[in-house]
Order: C-alpha cells, then structure tokens, then sequence
C-alpha cells in the first residue's frame, strides 16, 4: 500500500510538472495571459484581481491532464471513468469562461446542468444523511439527486470564488482531499478509492503549486478552479455514500492485492456529512456569506468583487504569503478537528462537529468588520 501511494503520488506529481512547464510555455507563445484590470485600482470593490503583470491562465489544463494520464495506467471503474469524462466538460466551460467571460447565468446553468446529470448516470444520489454517527435523516431518491447537486455546485463555485491569491486555492483543495481520504479510510479501512481518485489529484495539485505558489508563474484559471471543485465535490459525495471499489488489482501492468474489507459498510461506519464539509469549510462560509451581503446589497450575488477574506487580509496589510500560509494552517487545524471529533461518538452526539464547521463563518465575519473599520478610518 506504502509504495502504491508513493507510486501514484509521485507519477502524477512528475507528470503535473511536465504539463505545467509544457503549458507555461505554450502560453506565452500563445498570449494566453489573464491580463490586471488597470482600469481600477487595485483591491477596488469593482475588481478582485491583485496581479499586476499578465500571468498564463490554463494551468489547470496541466492538472487535468495529469490525472487523465494517470488514469490510463490503472484501472479505473466505470463510474470514476465516467465522472473523470464529465469533469472535462466542466474544464470546457471554465476554460469557455476564462476566453469568452460567460455570464454567470450561462455558468451556472450548464453547471447544474452537468451535475444533475452526472449524479444520475453514476448513482450519486445522497439517500441518507448522517447528522450525528447515531442519528440520520432519509431522503428519497429525487431530493438526494438535488442534494448532490447542490454540492457538486457549491464546491465549483466556492474553490472559482477563493482564488484570488498565489496558492491559494490549489493548497486548500489539496489539504481538503488529504484529509477527506483520512476520514474515509478511518470509516472504512479501505484505501482502494483513496488510490485511485484521491492521490492523483494531490499530486497534480502539488506539482501544480510548483509554479503557482506566490510569485506564481501561471494561474489555474477558472478551468482548473472549476475542474478541482467538481472532483472535490464528487469526492465529497462518494466518501458519504461510501463507495468502494471492489477490484484488488489497481495497476493494469503490476498485480498488486489488498488485504481491506471489501464488503458492504454498516451503516454506523458511514461518516457525518458535516464533518466532511469541515475540510473545505473557509471557501464554503466566504463564497456564501458574500453571496449573503450581495443579496442585501441587491447586487448580482455571483459578480467579482474584492471582499473575501483574502481581500480584507491584504487591506489589512498583510503580505500575500503569509494570508496564503495563515488560511493553509487554519485549514489544517479545521481538517484536525474535524477528524478528532470524527473519532469520539460522545462528542459528535453532542454536535461539537457543527461549533468547529462554523469556525470559518466567524474568522470571515472578523476580517469584514476589520475592513469597515480601516476604510472608515482612512476617509477620517
């Protein structure tokens, strides 16, 4: 299991630093650049780029193609085979986006469009929820579609929305695999699908912040955001309904054989919903309370402005490594706890899982405040 880990980690990693370089140098062949909005001034409220120099904007085609070529060396299942096809259409659009602005109305559309559909041809409808290890509510078969949905387009939305800064967005994606491979091994000691479709994006992911990391050499683009946020989405979805992938053989030139359960789960076994949404929970709650102030502002709740919280940080003076390296540890520390109170069935009947899920909300509530404070500040 050690060297199969390594293995694929490494192969998707070696390969995600080839397609980067290969792509950064198409790009700049090409002009394929995201070009600063010199119109504004920077950090405006009409603007959020924070770039003052054109930067290529298809990385992301490198960490698709990454784990494509990785996944043509192992056997893949028909279902993660099929969602890996219907994650390029979502790359497509973004990558649309990224050339052709779309509207947020068309983005959105052919978003849901995608995930409805593929949570239907795959299965992937939630038909129970756990709220606490003890405690589930059922759901029928058309209200569990929707429920997926919905995250699928939650997690689009929220990884395109967070990234706004150098590594930003491929570090907290990254960690929020690692640790939601994490708990749906501790659930179900199995590590196939973790092999499969966790640790090829994680390498791509950390060969993709290689050259993305601050000062970056290339921006994922919304292809890639968008790309990422599905297949977390997708993960998400499947750690829930503890999907288990039943052939022992992963490589299709080396025989490699499991020792792990491969029978169907108990359902005690299945993870709390929450606890998973906890691993990504600082896009979540600064994607959506935005949404929340732009719907009071009566503005269009999906136009860019410069109020997330990586915004409110760099007013606030801090250097973009440090906002960068700041969320990566309290994300780390959100993925700890949420793992820590996984593991105690007195603690996640009490609902301590839903005070750490909220943690997040508080911290983007404190830095918008801090922001009012120092805009009224600098008009006195």
């Amino acid at each position: 299991m050690i060297y199969l880990t390594f293995y694929l980690l490494g192969l998707s990693f070696v390969a995600s630093l080839f397609f980067n370089f290969i792509v950064l140098k198409l790009s700049h062949q090409k002009k394929w650049y995201d070009y600063p909005d010199l119109t504004v001034q920077p950090l405006s409220s009409e603007s959020r780029k924070v770039h003052t120099t054109p930067k290529p904007k298809i990385g992301g085609l490198a960490i698709v193609s990454s784990v494509g070529l990785v996944f043509l060396l192992i056997n893949v299942p028909e279902k993660i085979l099929f969602i890996y096809l219907f994650s390029v259409l979502i790359f497509i659009v973004g990558l649309l986006d990224d050339f052709k602005n779309l509207s947020a109305l068309t983005r959105l559309t052919i978003q849901l469009i995608v995930s409805l559909f593929i949570c239907i041809i795959c299965n992937l409808s939630l038909n129970q929820i756990y709220l606490t290890p003890h405690f589930f509510i059922s759901l029928n078969y058309l209200i569990g579609i929707l429920l997926s949905s919905f995250i699928i387009l939650g997690s689009i939305n929220s990884m395109n929305m967070i990234d706004g800064l150098d590594g930003l967005a491929g570090g907290l994606c990254g960690l929020a695999f690692i640790f939601l491979s994490t708990h749906y091994y501790l659930h179900t000691h199995d590590f196939k699908l973790v092999l499969i479709f966790g640790i090829p994006i994680v390498g791509a992911l950390l060969g993709f912040l290689k050259f993305n990391f601050y000062p970056s050499k290339i921006f994922m683009g919304d292809s890639g955001s968008n790309w990422i946020g599905f297949m977390l989405g997708i993960y998400i979805i499947l750690i829930q309904k503890n999907y288990m992938i039943q052939q022992n053989e992963i490589l299709k030139f080396m025989s490699y054989s499991f020792n792990f359960r491969t029978q169907p789960i108990h359902d005690s076994s299945t993870p709390v919903l929450i606890n998973l949404l906890t691993c990504f929970s600082i896009p979540i709650f600064d994607t959506f309370y935005l949404i929340f102030l732009r719907a009071l502002e009566k503005k269009n709740p999906f136009c860019a402005d410069a109020r997330h919280i990586h915004h409110s940080m760099l007013k606030m003076g801090m250097s973009h490594k440090r906002i960068v390296l700041s969320l990566y540890g309290i994300s780390f520390l959100l993925g700890v706890l949420s793992l820590f109170s996984a593991q105690n069935k007195f603690l996640q009947n009490l609902g301590i899982q839903y005070v750490i899920f909220v943690i997040p909300l508080f911290i983007v509530m404190y830095f918008q405040r801090q922001i009012g404070k120092v805009e009224i500040l600098g008009e006195g």
